[in-house]
């Protein structure tokens, strides 16, 4: 990370999550937050509706190839399914991947499942 601590960053994306605004809004904050302390070249926002995963913010060089998927696909499946982090360093050797930027090398999906005891509210 440049210049939060991992303790600082989280945080600040929880006093985000609780400002006025709609959702969009707040996700919009959150990722341009994850991005500029991170350095990441691209991060995303993501909500499980109704058996769907819906983009609801990226910050980075250009929107998702994809902005509603089934929870089933991508390496944000993978990691939905398994309830954990999901770290890939070479998607183009990994089936799962479902692509997002054509100039993506590595990608990590992590689902919040903080909401309600075996439910998934978002992914990042």
């Amino acid at each position: 990370m440049r210049t939060e601590t991992t303790c600082e960053l989280v945080a600040t994306v929880h006093r985000l999550c609780r400002l006025a605004g709609n959702r969009e809004h707040r996700a919009e904050r959150v990722a341009d937050a994850i991005h500029a302390a991170t350095g990441w070249r691209w991060v995303g926002i993501y909500s499980v509706r109704d058996d769907r995963v819906v983009n609801q913010a990226w910050a980075g060089p250009g929107p998702p190839a994809h902005t509603v998927f089934s929870p089933s696909d991508g390496l944000t499946g993978a990691a939905l399914r398994a309830r954990t982090s999901i770290r890939c360093d070479d998607v183009a050797n990994d089936p799962r991947y479902l692509t997002n930027q054509q100039s993506t090398g590595s990608e990590v999906a992590s689902p919040n499942c903080c909401k309600s005891p075996g439910a998934v509210e978002a992914t990042a």
